[in-house]
């Protein structure tokens, strides 16, 4: 977790330990400790509000970075897609499958196809 995120999350455990202290005082009416606790909350609000602000421009700022990288990542995605697309048109284009085999043995990879012909299903 961020610096800036866990000293706000501290902040906020505080003021809920200091609201359950509170809520004790109010069942005693003990009006010095209300009083005392009533301080202290207003003193963390009062730290908390910049903290809140600095960490929600941080966080802006944040999103708009991964926005950035978001939209060239689908940029490159849409070239990877235009890539595979021409890839698919190219191979539809070829009719021989000897030329078809070869490219596979290009590859380096094993050729396991099987070619067939209309006219073999008619047989």
């Amino acid at each position: 977790m961020r610096p800036e995120f866990a000293s706000i999350r501290k902040k906020i455990q505080t003021l809920t330990h200091l609201l359950s202290r509170e809520a004790r005082a109010i069942r005693l009416l003990d009006w010095k400790e209300i009083e005392a606790l009533a301080a202290r909350k207003l003193d963390i609000v009062n730290q908390l509000e910049p903290m809140l602000a600095h960490a929600s421009a941080i966080s802006v700022e944040e999103l708009h970075a991964v926005q950035k990288i978001a939209l060239d990542n689908a940029g490159k995605l849409q070239m990877l897609k235009e890539g595979v697309a021409r890839a698919r048109e190219r191979i539809a284009e070829m009719t021989d499958a000897s030329e078809l085999v070869g490219v596979y043995a290009m590859s380096g990879r094993p050729v396991k196809a099987r070619f067939s012909c209309a006219n073999d299903r008619n047989a």
